[in-house]
């Protein structure tokens, strides 16, 4: 799966634990693409799995498709699941949000006033309008938002998530990034995250809970 920021900025892990995966991942990524001519395996791709935290979130200024700057207060009012993730991740992210729209539904009417927040960590390649179209192939009622390098780095660090690009043969490269997802309620307040290999009863328990607060 796949994480932040493109090749040219990507910003500093956090946390020691982090660190230490990060140069582990990249050492692999050496060894696989030498013998693959640095295509990285999908594993590859696996970011480590957030701690739960009460100060998750905080601070950040993104836009919308239509030009809009969504901030951390004007998501306030109603629950909100924040997931990371950009255009070109391919299955992954849209199984991720796949699966989030599916929960969505089955939480029924409660379920309609939880926004799902997809935050592209790839800004040099996915516009508004890009980011926007891969959301909306898999649920119209996902808010895709975008922003400078930078911004998109403040975000990214408020829910301590992991992001970084991996090179890949011709140029190319790829984002690996954290593939949490983190539940806020209509305070901006973090309640709970769901992760990569939660079981979906697990998953709709937390959801549940979230739009009950």
């Amino acid at each position: 799966m796949s994480g932040i920021a493109g090749a040219r900025s990507a910003p500093a892990p956090v946390g020691t634990r982090d660190a230490r995966a990060l140069v582990l991942w990249l050492v692999a990524a050496v060894v696989a693409g030498t013998g693959a001519g640095w295509a990285l395996p999908k594993t590859i791709g696996l970011a480590p799995q957030p701690q739960f935290s009460a100060q998750l979130g905080g601070n950040f200024t993104l836009q919308s498709s239509d030009g809009t700057t969504i901030t951390d207060r004007s998501l306030k009012g109603a629950p909100f699941v924040m997931v990371f993730g950009y255009s070109r991740c391919g299955a992954a992210c849209e199984a991720r949000l796949i699966r989030l729209a599916a929960w969505r539904r089955t939480l029924g009417e409660q379920g309609k006033a939880l926004r799902i927040v997809l935050v592209s960590v790839d800004p040099a390649r996915d516009t508004p309008q890009r980011i926007r179209a891969f959301a909306q192939r898999i649920d119209p009622a996902i808010l895709a938002l975008t922003g400078t390098q930078q911004a998109i780095a403040q975000t990214t660090r408020a829910y301590n998530a992991m992001h970084f690009a991996a090179p890949l043969c011709g140029g190319d490269y790829t984002i690996i990034h954290s593939g949490a997802a983190y539940l806020m309620d209509a305070d901006g307040r973090a309640r709970a995250i769901i992760t990569e290999d939660e079981a979906p009863t697990a998953a709709l328990g937390k959801l549940r809970a979230l739009v009950r607060t």
